[in-house]
């Protein structure tokens, strides 16, 4: 008698009745098919793609390095748009009020002036993105420089520069807006012409402080930003960051040292345009809108147990439009 069924029969014969005792008692080959159900698992462990979550990470892993790396990804965008959070996908529309009137004199039993409001309305629709990438179970083995398992790194930079290129592309493609004009128009007092330097910039920001409501009432609107293509990176530090006036051979202070913060995109081709971007606290500017407020990206896994092969899969649902021309000044230069 093997000791699994020695163990239970003395353990029947002290009146222990549970359900294990009993089936041991009843099937003699209990104990040989519990074994080989145990080989058999592991056996079969072996062959299958859970191994995949010791060569790459297991999902929360790998979306831990998703986020990790999305949030030191180089994300200029974030410091001159407003993030909101979205509860689904559907058109979302924002309806801009202008200023009322300004305050008139009330004579002694008069009666003041109703105000009024203009509006225009903006509206984005939020889109579905993703990336997905896949591996066999032989290239993960035979990977020895351990490229894959860098996976959720790449998919968080990947996410990152789906965002970035989404609200850039606002500036460096110049595309119709809300008013039906180019987001750089002379309509808009926000364009110019002349390559970067410190007349071109003083009058830059004169246009954009120089901006006035709907009602015509000033804004004073607070320039946040240069931002520039890299082949104009160190003649906009230069500008911006010397304390004296740069190129000069007289100690006059530099007006615009620090004035604002120098912010170089790549995705910036054109090598000559520049661009100013308004604070947000200052006037809105863009609107990016994210699902559930979910800004970093979620990380979705599959595995293929016929064919061992796993799948990852990045996904992020967004959106967002310009809200406001007036914080935005464009030098085009021909």
């Amino acid at each position: 008698m093997s000791l699994l069924r020695e163990w239970a029969k003395r353990a029947h014969d002290q009146g222990f009745t549970g359900s294990l005792i009993r089936q041991i008692l009843a099937d003699e080959e209990f104990e040989d098919n519990a074994v080989d159900g145990v080989i058999e698992a592991m056996n079969l462990r072996e062959a299958t793609t859970s191994d995949f979550s010791d060569l790459v990470g297991d999902s929360s892993n790998v979306e831990r390095e998703l986020i990790k790396s999305y949030e030191l990804a180089q994300a200029n965008w974030k410091k001159f748009v407003n993030i909101i959070p979205l509860r689904d996908m559907k058109t979302v529309t924002r309806l801009r009020r202008s200023d009322t009137d300004r305050f008139e004199v009330v004579p002694e039993g008069g009666e003041h002036e109703q105000g009024n409001f203009s509006s225009y309305k903006v509206e984005y629709t939020p889109q579905k993105y993703e990336r997905g990438v896949n591996f066999t179970w032989e290239m993960l083995v035979n990977d020895d420089l351990g490229a894959f398992r860098n996976i959720g790194r790449e998919l968080g930079i990947a996410a990152q520069n789906t965002v970035n290129d989404f609200v850039v592309k606002f500036i460096a493609d110049n595309p119709t807006i809300y008013d039906s004009d180019d987001l750089f128009h002379a309509n808009h007092n926000n364009i110019g012409a002349a390559a970067l330097d410190e007349a071109s910039m003083a009058a830059g920001i004169t246009a954009m402080r120089g901006q006035t409501s709907e009602k015509g009432n000033p804004l004073n609107i607070e320039p946040g930003y240069l931002l520039v293509p890299p082949e104009l990176e160190f003649t906009a530090k230069k500008l911006v960051h010397s304390v004296l006036v740069p190129g000069s051979s007289y100690n006059d202070s530099n007006v615009l040292h620090g004035i604002v913060e120098v912010l170089v995109e790549p995705l910036l081709t054109d090598a000559n345009n520049w661009y100013l971007v308004a604070k947000p606290s200052s006037i809105a500017t863009i609107e990016i809108g994210f699902l559930g407020g979910r800004e970093t990206p979620e990380i979705l896994v599959k595995e293929d147990f016929d064919r061992d092969v796993i799948w990852y899969k990045g996904r992020s649902v967004f959106g967002g439009a310009v809200m406001d021309y007036r914080g935005f000044y464009g030098a085009i230069v021909t």
